[in-house]
């Protein structure tokens, strides 16, 4: 079976098969846009997930709060996935040219 999507254009003509508003959002810091999309995949409380930036010269800390129920899920035995988590953001920032410092608050 296939589903068809919308389609929107662009002012040039050219048919994508996405949102260009959510794109634009998208755009703005893909770096915290990327913790966002992989935190709310591993939570129970997806809602509940905030980032906050701290934006330096060359450096800027993502702060990540979620719900205290998932902490676990998101630190992992030993602080596992944290570690992941902190390695898939410093390979994504290779070409921002910006190190991105992940902070788990409380």
């Amino acid at each position: 079976m296939h589903v068809s999507h919308p389609i929107s254009q662009t002012n040039k003509g050219v048919a994508l098969g996405f949102d260009l508003e959510f794109l634009t959002i998208r755009r703005i810091n893909p770096m915290k846009n990327l913790l966002i999309e992989i935190v709310t995949a591993l939570v129970d409380n997806p809602e509940q997930v905030q980032v906050a930036e701290i934006e330096g010269s060359q450096t800027t800390i993502l702060e990540l709060k979620v719900a205290k129920s998932d902490m676990g899920k998101v630190i992992g035995k030993h602080g596992k996935t944290a570690n992941a988590i902190r390695a898939i953001l410093n390979a994504a920032s290779g070409k921002t040219r910006k190190k991105f410092t992940l902070e788990i608050v409380e």
